[in-house]
């Protein structure tokens, strides 16, 4: 219980943040900091992302303070954040793609060349010398139906 005393519950810390203290949510940050570093290190690929997703985590939790609704416990409402940021990065790394620089690559020994086009099918000529004998209308049917395969 002495822990308690020398330890405001969350609630009287978000209510100390909502009125100005910001001290109060240091508090809450350093209080939680544990546990959204845990669940993010599982999504993160490097220290730099783990303290990016959780910087966000922390900036989103401070901004939207008023929309904690104190029926679930504040662990809870930043371990929701803290789980969409992680799927945030996750979707950003997806649609970013490999990330490798061009020096990286040439530093490794990557050699760049041109791939050969394949060689065209021998029956390939023929059938576009039979294509242009048509008339248009002709081959706008003849490429509609082979598409529609």
């Amino acid at each position: 219980m002495a822990h308690e005393k020398s330890s405001p519950p969350d609630e009287h810390l978000v209510q100390a943040t909502l009125a100005g203290d910001d001290g109060a949510f240091a508090e809450l940050a350093a209080r939680h900091r544990g546990r959204v570093f845990g669940m993010a290190s599982r999504f993160a690929r490097d220290s730099a992302e783990l303290e990016d997703i959780c910087q966000e985590v922390f900036i989103q939790a401070y901004f939207k303070l008023r929309q904690w609704r104190r029926d679930s416990p504040f662990g809870h409402w930043i371990a929701r954040i803290t789980t969409h940021k992680c799927y945030d990065h996750l979707r950003k790394r997806r649609r970013a793609g490999p990330s490798i620089s061009v020096d990286a690559m040439l530093e490794s020994g990557y050699e760049p060349s041109a791939v050969a086009p394949p060689a065209p099918h021998p029956d390939l000529e023929r059938l576009h010398a039979a294509l242009a004998e048509l008339s248009p209308k002709e081959r706008l049917i003849i490429t509609l139906l082979e598409c529609s395969r």
